[in-house]
């Protein structure tokens, strides 16, 4: 996105993320989601931009293939010649009643003194020396690079996620008598916890969660690398493999198999002593999906990737987003996130 098409969104457009498989819990989403069932135009869309106006009316009702500056005014345009009555919303319209009203969906507050992960996720390949590489992937027909209708020009960005680690979770990593060369294991909580909420391919792409029976292999481990007066430094190090019954394509039979994802894992970790805290937490995760894939059979491995990094606080999103995994979860299951 070019930083004219920025300028214009900002200043003639109200940007709205449609919670895509959330309608159902959080209110806000019902008059998003009625449109966008009723628009085929919407379900087609290439490039995932829906313009409306606030009654809900359709500003386009094809694919919007014209990118840049000049499709955006295009699409003003077409509201300009909307009657008044289509371009102001329809107060006490029974499509509007409870929208943008917060709900206990909406945001759960992360735990006191609780670290904030970055999670992105993306499809990989391999490349020709069989090294991991960044692969192209077309989220409208949900192929990968090298398959029928995909025609992606470029490697997309990934997906973003948080993930919360207790104040209790991560003290744990870090014991008072900690010494240099010293091997154990994760504690089991937060091993399971980094696992189905974390490095779970369906999870990354189209929510659902997977369960801790799910893991049915893992092991991580933490090397103390260095140890000073000032600061701790941790290798983590370990696989999995996480099998699980795909709820996506539970209502075609002809999909009725175990989606699997065979992963290995690389992390540094910082602990400062002079501010009791981490101040790294990085972790590298690849392995090789393969079983149903939306609407169809992924026989073939096709490599995945992970990542994660302690948030700063510069991005709005590391204060105030909540985890998809959380989300997915009802108010009153919300525990189940931390003690899975």
């Amino acid at each position: 996105m070019t930083a004219d098409q920025v300028a214009l969104l900002k200043e003639k457009f109200i940007c709205v993320p449609h919670v895509w498989g959330m309608e159902e819990y959080v209110k806000e989403q019902e008059f998003l989601h009625r449109v966008w069932e009723s628009h085929p135009a919407f379900l087609h869309d290439k490039f995932g931009w829906h313009f409306m106006a606030a009654t809900g009316k359709v500003l386009h009702e094809k694919e919007v293939r014209e990118t840049g500056i000049k499709g955006l005014e295009r699409i003003l345009a077409a509201f300009s010649q909307l009657p008044e009555s289509e371009k102001k919303p329809r107060l006490g319209d029974d499509d509007l009643k409870g929208a943008h009203r917060p709900t206990e969906w909406a945001a759960r507050p992360r735990p006191p003194r609780a670290l904030t992960l970055r999670i992105f996720a993306r499809p990989l390949k391999r490349d020709a020396r069989g090294q991991y590489a960044l692969a192209n992937y077309t989220a409208v027909t949900n192929t990968f690079e090298g398959e029928p209708h995909s025609d992606a020009p470029e490697p997309p960005d990934p997906t973003q996620d948080l993930f919360w680690i207790t104040e209790d979770e991560w003290k744990s990593l870090v014991p008072a008598d900690v010494k240099r060369g010293v091997r154990r294991s994760l504690p089991d909580r937060l091993r399971q916890r980094i696992l189905r909420f974390g490095l779970a391919p369906n999870h990354a792409y189209y929510g659902g969660l997977i369960e801790w029976t799910n893991i049915r292999s893992s092991e991580m481990t933490l090397t103390t690398e260095d140890v000073s007066a000032a600061q701790v430094c941790l290798r983590l190090e370990g696989s999995a493999l996480l099998s699980w019954p795909e709820a996506f394509c539970a209502s075609d039979s002809r999909l009725a198999a175990e989606a699997h994802y065979d992963v290995r894992f690389y992390g540094l970790l910082t602990y400062d002593r002079t501010k009791s805290t981490f101040t790294r937490f990085d972790l590298a995760a690849a392995g090789d999906y393969w079983g149903p894939w939306f609407h169809r059979i992924r026989p073939e491995r096709t490599p995945f990737g992970f990542s994660m990094e302690l948030a700063d606080g510069s991005w709005a999103w590391d204060r105030s987003g909540t985890p998809v995994a959380l989300m997915h979860l009802h108010p009153s299951e919300g525990e189940k996130y931390y003690r899975p």
